[in-house]
């Protein structure tokens, strides 16, 4: 079966819910022993976050009943341009369920602004497609990107509930 690959635009680990999620544990692990006073240093953060992405992959396809496959984490050298991304694999039938779960929770709406303003030009900014441009096939995953960063904007709260700090716990003395 055919992949295409695609950007899950989850909102990054620089300054986000999901940095407090993972520093807040991180700060637990490194408490001091109750016994002997002693703290643990952190120092798998790369191996932690690789693994959140992939919690996170997981989160979206049982929220939209889809079977995108975690590939890795893109994370930027610089963090004042861009932000970390998710890079995942979907079918053609993963993106048809992108498009449907939009339509059946009414975030059409939602997601016609964020396509305007992902191709809409101000200062600063000059995108490399036009709105028109985002419906044609070979930009298809330009606009499965789009919509999918609508569904993550717009179920944090779920992804705190799903991800509780159990799950993050054990993660953190897995490393």
């Amino acid at each position: 079966m055919k992949t295409t690959t695609t950007y899950l635009n989850f909102g990054g680990f620089y300054q986000s819910i999901h940095t407090l999620f993972i520093e807040s544990q991180i700060e637990q692990y490194e408490e001091p022993c109750e016994t002997t006073g002693e703290t643990t240093e952190f120092n798998s953060y790369s191996e932690l976050t690789n693994a959140y992405s992939k919690e996170y992959v997981n989160f979206i396809n049982e929220l939209i009943d889809s079977n995108f496959e975690y590939d890795h984490l893109s994370s930027p050298k610089f963090y004042n341009f861009e932000t970390d991304v998710i890079v995942i694999n979907g079918a053609p039938s993963d993106f048809l369920k992108v498009f449907k779960y939009i339509r059946e929770n009414d975030l059409t709406q939602q997601a016609y602004e964020k396509l305007r303003e992902t191709t809409t030009a101000c200062p600063g900014y000059m995108p490399f497609f036009s709105f028109s441009d985002m419906f044609k096939t070979e930009n298809r995953d330009k606009l499965i990107q789009t919509l999918l960063q609508v569904i993550c904007e717009t179920s944090e709260d779920e992804f705190a509930q799903y991800y509780d700090f159990n799950s993050m716990y054990e993660l953190v003395y897995q490393y």
